[in-house]
């Protein structure tokens, strides 16, 4: 075995990189955090491998990658199979990349259930013909997924559905979730007894939703939510924080419903300096209207602040309920019965307050910091398996 075969961590995400005006790839900082708590761990050295587009993605954190800055590697993807299964081949353990490649000591890291898959395909894909195409496409290639995760040397699921999915298929699986927070993202004791105080004073309520405006997180169904609860005679405020394509349809829809004076957008935030104090300070109820089961780092983040969920009973947010304590379902797309809860959680605030702390708890719990070093505990085991 060779050198570089006993000692690297080849890391393959799903994502992609653009260059930016200086010629250096710009990549997200999320995964660049991620990239960095990987190298701080991890016995050897360690490289990801990303694919190289045109164009930048929509996310929102992005950092150019200038050389020598950072204790990992970055390169393209080699732009051959030939290479590319070569350079998984020579490193110890190899972190997501194409599955089932044979002499390739593997983990892949699994997001999203085929069911999520289907309704992702159902809610982006226009054309009947299109989507059934995806639908098949999606079915079968989690057939070849469950077949590849037999022989690989581990797999980490982040999230409850992908963790049952796969967990039959093998022995060496690992359940987490992702985030960012760390031990000083916590809401504090006092100020979780500023809210519950405030809480317990029949204050109006303060719900909030933060992330990305588009229909696939269920955001353009919450003035008809604000709506229905106004009608329940509910005393609330929604404060809507992020962007996207759905802001303006958003807009228009809390003016032509009236709800300006109660429902409000934010706009973008600075994520630690502004969105997690802001809603450790002023968010009571978070409703999460995803219609699809991804892991959304949202959870955890939310969870953090001290704050419990209301959300839609889709795959990921069902699975954790019960391990957390820390907040409700109600049916998919269900306007009326989440105005319903909303406004039954309202007349007995100490059901908020109790899941305000499971929230805090079971945030605790899964830190980034803790996560990651179980995640990497993980991957030393892998390297004999």
């Amino acid at each position: 075995m060779s050198k570089a075969r006993d000692q690297t961590l080849l890391v393959i995400p799903p994502i992609t990189a653009h260059r930016s005006e200086r010629g250096y790839l710009v990549l997200t900082d999320k995964f660049l955090s991620g990239m960095k708590a990987y190298a701080d761990r991890w016995p050897g050295p360690v490289t990801a491998l990303v694919r190289v587009t045109d164009e930048p993605d929509n996310n929102l954190d992005h950092l150019e990658v200038v050389p020598n800055h950072f204790p990992f590697g970055i390169e393209q993807i080699p732009q051959t199979n030939e290479l590319l299964y070569r350079r998984m081949r020579e490193a110890a353990i190899v972190l997501g990349g194409p599955r089932g490649v044979v002499g390739a000591q593997q983990v892949t890291v699994a997001e999203t259930s085929l069911p999520t898959r289907l309704q992702i395909i159902a809610a982006t894909t226009p054309g009947i013909v299109r989507r059934y195409k995806r639908f098949g496409d999606a079915c079968l290639d989690a057939y070849r997924e469950r077949r590849a995760v037999q022989n690989m040397a581990g797999i980490q699921c982040n999230g409850t559905p992908t963790y049952n999915a796969y967990k039959a298929h093998n022995s060496n699986c690992l359940l987490f979730f992702d985030s960012r927070i760390e031990a000083n993202d916590l809401i504090t004791p006092d100020e979780l007894l500023q809210r519950t105080d405030r809480l317990r004073n029949e204050s109006p309520l303060r719900i909030g939703f933060s992330g990305r405006l588009v229909r696939i997180k269920g955001v353009d169904g919450i003035p008809a939510i604000a709506d229905e609860l106004r009608r329940c005679g509910v005393c609330f405020e929604f404060d809507i924080f992020g962007g996207g394509e759905c802001e303006e349809q958003v807009r228009r829809e809390i003016k032509q419903r009236g709800l300006q004076s109660i429902v409000r957008l934010r706009g973008v935030l600075r994520y630690r300096e502004e969105l997690l104090p802001g809603f450790r300070k002023n968010v009571d109820l978070f409703v999460c209207p995803h219609v699809q089961g991804d892991p959304s780092c949202t959870y955890i983040e939310t969870l953090a602040c001290g704050v419990p969920i209301l959300g839609y009973a889709n795959e990921a947010w069902n699975g954790m309920v019960p391990l957390s304590g820390a907040g409700w379902t109600t049916a998919v797309r269900d306007i009326a019965a989440m105005a319903a809860k909303i406004a039954q959680l309202d007349r007995n605030r100490n059901q908020i307050i109790e899941a305000s702390v499971a929230a805090r708890t079971f945030a605790a719990k899964h830190l980034f910091e803790s996560t990651m070093d179980r995640r990497v505990e993980h991957l030393v085991s892998c390297l004999h398996a």
